[in-house]
């Protein structure tokens, strides 16, 4: 008997993980159809628009980017040249000297 007890409570155990688990799950997928982005598709839409010389939106996505991952030396440097493009300079240079604080290389001449 004590034996039925334990696998019962063991089934009940997983069934209750597995709803857990879903919400969860569901719960996540409802925010990325709401429009919140993943770092990774930021930076691509960043990469994009950066590609096709579309400064003000890769500014735009870059920033969004810096805002969930700081450190992130590349989006600092993408941002400062963003800001170049656009005649920015002292923002670009305040961009860049971030990039460097998280580690970014310089550019060799």
């Amino acid at each position: 008997m004590r034996a039925v007890t334990t696998f019962l409570i063991q089934i009940w155990v997983l069934m209750v993980l597995m709803v857990v688990i879903s919400v969860t799950g569901c719960a996540s997928g409802d925010r990325l159809a709401q429009g919140e982005m993943g770092v990774f598709e930021l930076v691509q839409r960043a990469d994009r628009a950066y590609a096709q010389g579309s400064w003000m939106e890769a500014e735009r996505y870059y920033q969004q980017v810096i805002a969930r991952a700081p450190q992130d030396a590349y989006a600092w440097f993408r941002l400062g040249n963003t800001r170049l493009r656009q005649g920015a300079l002292p923002a670009a240079i305040a961009a860049y000297e971030a990039a460097l604080r998280r580690g970014a290389e310089p550019a060799k001449p």
